[in-house]
């Protein structure tokens, strides 16, 4: 598959949109009117030197560049170089070099070399790092509302194509709704660019098939969260907390019968052989742990308007990466399953219907969280957020959901153009906060 978008400007052209979003006035003029009257969000400095206009082409950031010194941005890839878990973070580190004239640099680390994941906030804070990326729900008790947000990530749609775009989109949506998310973080030193996105829905990954809700009874299945564990005892299943280092071990040998991670983990795992039966239901999630693009306040602040307006204005490289990634995941592991004897499954109906109920059970028992100031608020937003970007995804981009088990084909057989979303992303979403 190819996925498509418009890189010959900066993040997206969004003619059409942005004309009718504004009212039939002057779109370029008064876009930059409005962003340069809007101070940036959780900033710490005033940003020093002339901005540039969103929707500049490459030649003209280019020129913004000319009389800026270069920057080396120290980072931090979770993942070996080269590797599909990285992938988004190397198209974005390529991408604003690129668009920088060479300017910025990144001075990778791979595989966590500089800070484990749970520490990552802290060498963001300490100057370690400039760049990486903060998974606040290992740490629950500091990043309060981000663990909310992660909480909350079994809801709406779990499928291979839609249901990924529709997920990245609502998680991005609620979290720029919610001033705690950024709040916890820039208390610690963090300036968030990219809060929450997701590499990959959760799939239950078991040597024999789960479906029916028998099938939970007394099954052990190695799971992640506290709120997957809680769902899956509810479900008759026995619920085991495993480091990440001993599933292999443990599914190899029966001390497991399941594991419940995305495909990208079971690829990088090599469970693939173990626990062939993978069953994900596009309307029954499970929940996932967002990951945010990070970088450090400090090194933030110091950088020039135009290079904070590039680190932000290329977060469409970064989506689309990580999008392309994780498709090229799903074609291969699922791929790989159907070669083991087994493949992609949904519940039955009994199944689904009792994670469904448990599911918004806990939707709404989160109104009453402490997490943020107003949960029924919170919650109002994930509801709404869902029902509109299933609307506009599905009903006016035309965007329409694949199977698992046919995604291998669908992957290898047409193209993908993400620039109609990156445009509504961008244009409903991220731009009220770019730098100006």
């Amino acid at each position: 598959m190819s996925i498509t978008f418009d890189e010959g400007k900066t993040a997206v052209s969004m003619t059409t949109r942005r004309t009718r979003w504004l009212g039939g006035l002057a779109a370029g003029v008064l876009l930059a009117s409005a962003l340069a009257g809007c101070a940036e969000e959780g900033s710490g400095a005033q940003a020093k030197g002339d901005g540039i206009d969103f929707g500049a082409t490459k030649d003209e950031y280019a020129k913004a560049f000319e009389d800026i010194k270069p920057i080396t941005i120290t980072a931090q890839s979770p993942s070996p170089k080269g590797s599909l878990t990285g992938a988004k973070f190397e198209g974005y580190m390529q991408a604003v070099e690129e668009w920088s004239d060479g300017k910025i640099t990144f001075d990778i680390a791979y595989s966590n070399a500089i800070a484990p994941p749970t520490e990552v906030d802290d060498a963001l804070r300490d100057g370690r790092l400039d760049m990486g990326s903060v998974v606040a729900t290992y740490e629950p008790q500091e990043y309060p509302a981000n663990s909310l947000l992660a909480d909350v990530t079994f809801a709406g749609s779990q499928g291979a194509f839609v249901g990924l775009l529709e997920s990245n989109t609502w998680w991005l949506d609620v979290a720029y709704q919610t001033n705690e998310i950024f709040d916890e973080l820039a208390d610690n030193g963090v300036k968030v660019v990219m809060p929450a996105f997701n590499s990959g829905l959760i799939a239950l990954n078991c040597a024999e098939a789960i479906t029916s809700l028998d099938d939970f009874d007394g099954a052990q299945i190695i799971n992640g969260t506290a709120a997957q564990g809680k769902v899956l005892k509810s479900l008759g299943a026995t619920p085991i907390s495993m480091a990440y280092p001993e599933i292999y071990e443990s599914l190899q040998r029966g001390v497991a019968d399941c594991s419940m991670n995305s495909l990208l983990v079971s690829q990088l795992g090599g469970f693939g052989g173990e626990v062939p039966h993978a069953t994900i239901d596009s309307s029954a999630g499970f929940g996932s742990g967002p990951g945010s693009l990070a970088f450090s306040q400090a090194a933030w602040d110091s950088y020039p308007l135009v290079v904070q307006q590039l680190l932000f204005d290329r977060l469409d490289a970064f989506m689309v990466s990580n999008y392309e990634s994780v498709w090229q995941v799903i074609s291969e592991v699922t791929t790989a399953y159907t070669e083991a004897g087994g493949g992609v499954s949904e519940y039955e109906d009994d199944a689904r219907e009792a994670i469904a109920k448990l599911n918004a059970d806990r939707l709404e028992e989160l109104r009453g969280t402490d997490a943020v100031d107003d949960g029924d608020a919170f919650i109002d937003a994930v509801e709404s957020s869902i029902e509109k970007w299933d609307s506009t995804i599905t009903g006016e981009l035309g965007y329409e959901e694949v199977a698992y088990d046919d995604f291998a084909d669908f992957y290898a057989s047409g193209d993908v153009d993400l620039q109609p979303l990156i445009d509504v992303v961008f244009e409903e979403i991220l731009l009220p906060h770019r730098p100006a």
